[in-house]
């Protein structure tokens, strides 16, 4: 899952500015990737609904060309573990 992520962020990396990826994008993680959904991890709040309005489209487009799926976004805080305190 971490290499699907980091193939993923290689090809976002390019095609935004180097701040935006450096605070944004590059201490998110995928935290867990099943059944055509992918829930993507953000240290703040602010972070992962940033993700979600300003890159959902571009990170989909990413992750559907890298998976071969039509991936569904889900953009949480990292203490949110999945399955865990929700």
């Amino acid at each position: 899952m971490e290499n699907l992520w980091q193939d993923i962020l290689d090809k976002i990396e390019p095609e935004i500015s180097r701040p935006v990826f450096l605070t944004f994008l590059k201490p998110s993680i995928l935290m867990a990737h099943d059944n055509s959904i992918a829930i993507i991890g953000a240290p703040t709040d602010i972070g992962a609904e940033y993700l979600e309005k300003r890159f959902y489209a571009l990170i989909k487009r990413a992750f559907d060309s890298n998976t071969g799926e039509n991936t569904r976004l889900v953009f949480k805080r990292l203490e949110e573990q999945v399955g865990i305190n929700n």
